[in-house]
C-alpha cells in the first residue's frame, strides 16, 4: 500500500482507499447518467431558464431563502444555464454524497444492494420536477452531498465513546452542513431529518441499546435544530447584506390554513402521500403500482429484522420507524395547506433508497426475491417516466421554437414601415398551452410552454425570444392596458391573420387566446377601465321579472325596491337572463355593476357562456374579493367581462362563496363595448 507523506498533509494519504473512493463513485455516476442519458446528453430550456440565463445578481435567491445557491451562483458558478454541467455536477454530487449516506448507514463497502438502491437516490421522477430547473440542478446536488456529510458526521460524533472536544467539533459541523444543506433549499431539512432517522435505525440494527438509540434521537434533534437556527441567522444577514426579503417564501406558508381548517389540510397530505407512494399518474405520468410494492416489501423487512433483533417490541419500534420515515417528507404540506409542488419532495428518493438499504439485506430469501423483482419493474417504470418527460420537453422545446420564429416573421411584416432603430413595444393577450399525448403533470415545468406559464406572461415571452437570438422588444407599459383591452378583445386568436397587429403608435399587439392572461385578467375586476359605450343600464335586477332568474343554494329572505336579501349555503347562485338575446349578442364587454352588504370576506364572482356553450365554467368568469364594510353597509362591486363572439343570454351570480347572508343591491348589466361591425 503507497502512502504519500507531506507538510501540507496532517496524516498519510492512503491512495488505495482514495482511488477505490473514486471508481465507486465513477461507477454510481454511471448508473446515475444511464437514467439520465438524454438530459445530459441535449439542452433543453425550461420555464425559468429564460430568466437565470439574464439574471445579473443572484441576491434574487436571499430573497427566497436559498443563501447557499446565492454563494454557488456568484462565486462558482455565475451561468448557471448551461448544456451538461448542471445536471453531471448533480449527478457526482449525488454520487459522492451517497457514499457518506452509506457509511451513515455502516456500510464500509459498496454490496450489491448499495448499487441498486442508488438509482432510487439519484434518478427518482420526483427530482425531474426539480432539475426541470437548471439554475437549481447542481445547487440541488449539492444540497445532497451536504445533508450525506451532515449524516455521517452525526454518526461519527454516535459511535464515540463519551462527550469530548471531538466529539462537539463533529455536532457542530454537521450543525453547519445542514445549514447549508437548507441554504440550497428549505425542504432539505425534511431530507436530513430522515437521512438522521435512517441512520439511528441503522445503529439499531446494528445491536445498538435502547438507552443509547434515545440518546442517538435527542443528539440527531438537537443537530436539525441547531441547523434551522444557523440557516435563520445566516440568512439575516444575508438579507441584510444584499438588502432583500424573503416575501417569495411567506408566499408559501399559510399556517393559518392548520388552525383553521385542519381536516383540510391533513386530507390534501394524506393525498399526496397517496399520489407518491401508490404511484399515481398525477405524479408519475403512469400508473406504476411496483413503487408500492417495493415500499410495502421493504418496510416488512425492516419490521422482521427489528423482531428478529428485539421481539415484539423490536417490531413496534421498527413499524414506528417506517411510519416517521414515510410522513418525514411531507412535513412542510402542514405549513402550506396540505399540499406541496412534487419538486419540493426532496426527501422521497432518500426514503426510498433507504428502506431498501435497511429492509433487503437482512431479509430472507423469499423477501429478497420478491423484492429485487419489485425494484427491476420500478427501474422500468422510472425509465418509462423519464422517457415521457424527456419527449414531453424536448416537443415542447420545438413548439416554442416555431411559435417564437412565426411570431417574429409576422411582426417583423406587419411592423417593416416602423423604424427598428430601438426596440419594438409589445404587449399580449392570452397563453398557448402546449398539448402532446406524452405525459404532462399539473403544476409541473416539464413539457410547459413559454408561451403558457404563468397562463400568458409577456415579459417571460419576450426575454425567451431575446435569449434565442430572435429581435428584442419591450413590454409596454402596465398604465396603458386598459386603452387596449378592447382593442384585444376583438382580435382573433393566433394563428389567425389578425392576431397579431400593430397600432398607429407603433404598439405591437398579440392576441394568442380568447382567455385573457392575468395582466388583463386583473383589470376586469377593477376601476380602471374607460366607461364607454351605454351610460343606461339594458338589464337590472329589481326590475327583472320572477321567470327571468332563479336562486341555488339559498333562500330569498327579503325584496324591496332594488334590494334581495339572501340566505345562502355553500356555493350560492343567481342564474339569470336578460330577455335581450340580441343585444348581449352584439356586445363584447359588458359590465355588472352593483352594490353587497356581507357579513365575512368573500370571493364573488360572474359567470357567463359565449354562443355556443353548454356549462358554465371558470374560464369564462370574472371573480374578486371583497370584505365588509367598516361601517357595515354596502360594498361597491364593479366586474367586466368580455367575449369576441357575443354572449349567451344566461349568466350566472356567486355573490358570495360560503354560508352567510348577502344582500344585493342595484344590481344592473351595461354594454361598455359592441362587437366591430355589428
Amino acid at each position: 500500500m503507497r502512502r504519500f507523506t507531506g507538510d501540507f498533509w496532517r496524516k498519510d494519504i492512503d491512495t488505495a482507499k482514495i482511488e477505490a473512493r473514486i471508481k465507486s463513485i465513477a461507477v454510481l455516476f454511471l448508473s446515475f447518467a444511464i437514467f439520465n442519458l438524454d438530459g445530459l446528453t441535449s439542452f433543453t430550456l425550461s420555464v425559468d431558464d429564460e430568466f437565470a440565463a439574464f439574471r445579473e445578481n443572484a441576491a434574487a435567491w436571499v430573497a427566497q431563502g436559498r443563501w447557499t445557491i446565492y454563494l454557488w451562483e456568484r462565486f462558482v458558478v455565475p451561468q448557471p444555464v448551461l448544456p451538461f454541467l448542471p445536471l453531471a455536477l448533480f449527478g457526482l454530487f449525488c454520487a459522492a454524497g451517497y457514499l457518506l449516506f452509506l457509511r451513515a448507514l455502516g456500510r464500509e463497502r459498496m454490496g450489491l444492494w448499495s448499487l441498486l438502491a442508488f438509482p432510487l437516490f439519484s434518478a427518482f421522477p420526483t427530482w425531474a420536477f426539480l432539475t426541470a430547473f437548471q439554475s437549481n440542478t447542481a445547487a440541488a446536488g449539492l444540497g445532497v452531498f451536504l445533508c450525506c456529510w451532515s449524516a455521517f458526521l452525526l454518526r461519527a460524533e454516535r459511535e464515540r465513546a463519551g462527550i469530548d472536544g471531538k466529539g462537539i467539533a463533529l455536532l457542530a459541523a454537521a450543525a453547519l452542513t445542514g445549514a447549508a444543506a437548507i441554504g440550497c433549499y428549505q425542504s432539505f431539512a425534511l431530507d436530513l431529518a430522515v437521512m438522521f432517522c435512517l441512520a439511528i435505525v441503522a445503529m439499531a440494527f446494528d445491536g445498538r441499546m435502547a438507552r443509547a438509540v434515545l440518546v442517538d434521537c435527542l443528539a440527531a434533534g438537537a443537530v436539525l435544530i441547531a441547523s434551522l437556527a444557523i440557516y435563520a441567522l445566516l440568512l439575516k444577514l444575508f438579507m441584510k447584506g444584499t438588502q432583500t426579503d424573503v416575501s417569495y417564501i411567506q408566499g408559501f406558508v399559510r399556517l393559518d390554513d392548520l388552525f383553521n381548517q385542519p381536516g383540510d389540510v391533513l386530507s390534501h397530505l394524506v393525498s399526496q402521500m397517496r399520489q407518491v407512494y401508490f404511484g399515481k399518474d398525477d405524479v408519475y405520468g403512469y400508473k406504476s403500482p411496483a413503487v408500492a410494492v417495493l415500499l410495502v416489501m421493504a418496510a416488512v423487512g425492516m419490521v422482521l429484522h427489528a423482531r428478529r433483533i428485539a421481539a415484539t417490541r423490536g417490531a413496534i419500534l421498527g413499524l414506528l420507524a417506517v411510519v416517521v420515515l414515510l410522513l418525514a417528507p411531507f412535513g412542510m404540506n402542514l405549513m402550506s395547506g396540505g399540499s406541496m409542488p412534487v419538486r419540493s419532495l426532496v426527501a422521497v428518493p432518500t426514503v426510498f433508497a433507504g428502506m431498501v438499504l435497511l429492509g433487503f439485506p437482512n431479509a430472507s430469501g423469499g423477501l429478497k426475491r420478491i423484492g429485487f423483482v419489485a425494484l427491476l419493474v420500478l427501474y422500468f417504470s422510472m425509465f418509462k417516466t423519464l422517457a415521457a418527460f424527456n419527449a414531453t420537453r424536448d416537443l415542447v422545446q420545438v413548439n416554442d421554437r416555431q411559435m417564437a420564429l412565426a411570431l417574429s416573421e409576422r411582426v417583423a411584416r406587419l411592423s417593416s414601415a416602423t423604424a427598428r432603430d430601438k426596440p419594438l413595444t409589445i404587449d399580449v393577450f392570452g397563453f398557448r398551452p402546449f398539448k402532446s399525448p406524452y405525459s404532462k403533470i399539473d403544476g409541473s415545468t416539464i413539457g410547459a410552454s413559454f408561451f403558457e406559464w404563468d397562463r400568458g406572461n409577456p415579459y417571460r415571452m419576450v426575454t425567451y425570444l431575446k435569449l434565442i437570438g430572435l429581435p428584442i422588444f419591450d413590454v409596454v407599459r402596465p398604465e396603458r392596458r386598459p386603452e387596449l383591452l378592447d382593442e384585444f378583445v376583438d382580435m382573433p386568436p393566433w394563428p389567425a391573420e389578425g392576431a397579431v397587429r400593430v397600432r398607429s403608435d407603433g404598439v405591437v399587439l398579440v392576441k394568442l387566446s380568447d382567455i385573457p392572461n392575468p395582466n388583463y385578467r386583473d383589470l376586469l375586476s377593477g376601476d380602471g377601465l374607460p366607461d364607454r359605450g351605454q351610460e343606461k343600464p339594458f338589464f337590472s335586477l329589481s326590475d327583472a321579472p320572477a321567470g327571468k332568474w332563479s336562486l341555488r343554494n339559498g333562500l330569498v329572505e327579503a325584496r324591496t325596491g332594488s334590494e334581495i336579501a339572501l340566505s345562502t349555503v355553500s356555493d350560492p347562485q343567481l342564474i339569470f337572463e336578460t330577455g335581450d338575446a340580441q343585444l348581449v349578442k352584439s356586445c363584447s364587454r359588458i359590465e355588472l355593476r352593483m352594490q353587497l352588504k356581507v357579513e365575512r370576506p368573500t370571493g364573488v364572482q360572474i359567470f357567463y357562456k359565449p354562443p355556443g356553450q353548454g356549462e358554465f365554467n371558470g374560464e369564462t368568469s370574472t371573480d374578486t374579493q371583497i370584505a365588509p364594510a367598516p361601517d357595515g353597509g354596502f360594498v361597491d362591486i364593479r366586474l367586466q367581462i368580455i367575449s369576441r363572439t357575443g354572449f349567451a343570454d344566461s349568466f350566472r351570480l356567486d355573490p358570495v362563496d360560503s354560508n352567510q347572508r348577502v344582500t344585493i343591491r342595484d344590481m344592473q348589466l351595461l354594454c361598455r363595448h359592441s362587437r366591430p361591425g355589428i
